[in-house]
């Protein structure tokens, strides 16, 4: 992966990545340590609980519940859930400063630094669905930005896992819908690199009927394959 190599070989640029790693890996099981196995309020535990000791029901996303039975039946409590949102959340902090490193060098280590302030580590570790949707949010941002800011094309590979993981996000809240917007935009110009007028109405194009189509899934799979009642 581009972001793991330093810029060269010489000076505080050489430090970055291991620098950058550890911060970014102890802000990880800080975080995990600090809320194990996970903060949860009212909607967490109903959503802990659907399809469990709780009816499957529609005001809540089926994919939080899902990862969340994973989770019980991995380690019996959502810890594993909440180490799959820190580390979305954490690794996109890291791709920023990926991102930023370019442009600043060794200044952009205070990005991840960003992570440990009472804005971002108070809420971290909540399970919320919210903070679910913002840290694949954050992922995806942090990676369509490293390529851009490196001048880098967006691999096929990569277009196809982030599509898939706001697949994944964008039904969780609604207002997902409007904010996906932009930065599926934003991702497809990194793939393809046009900026004229027609290309750039392709972009939204494409990004709304990617938005609809997570909202047609997301219906599918609660209404068809797990038959909640509406």
């Amino acid at each position: 992966m581009p972001v793991l190599s330093p810029i060269s070989a010489h000076g505080t640029n050489a430090m970055w990545f291991p620098l950058a790693f550890i911060l970014a890996l102890t802000g990880l099981m800080a975080s995990f340590i600090a809320y194990f196995p996970g903060g949860m309020t009212w909607d967490p535990f109903v959503m802990w609980g659907m399809g469990w000791k709780i009816p499957w029901h529609d005001h809540h996303s089926p994919y939080i519940a899902l990862l969340m039975s994973v989770s019980r039946i991995i380690s019996g409590d959502p810890a594993a859930y909440l180490f799959i949102q820190l580390f979305f959340h954490w690794t996109g902090l890291y791709f920023i400063a990926g991102g930023l490193r370019r442009k600043v060098r060794h200044w952009s280590l205070l990005v991840i630094v960003l992570g440990f302030t009472p804005m971002f580590i108070v809420q971290s570790g909540h399970l919320h669905k919210s903070l679910f949707q913002a840290a694949i949010f954050l992922f995806v941002f942090g990676v369509v930005y490293f390529y851009y800011a490196w001048d880098r094309k967006l691999g096929l590979v990569w277009v196809i896992v982030l599509i898939l993981l706001l697949f994944l996000a964008i039904p969780v809240r609604r207002f997902g819908y409007i904010c996906s917007l932009p930065l599926i935009t934003y991702m497809l110009y990194c793939r393809y690199r046009l900026s004229s007028p027609n290309s750039i109405f392709l972009y939204i194009t494409f990004s709304v009927l990617i938005v609809i189509s997570s909202i047609q899934i997301n219906k599918y799979v609660k209404y068809e394959v797990l038959e909640v009642k509406k």
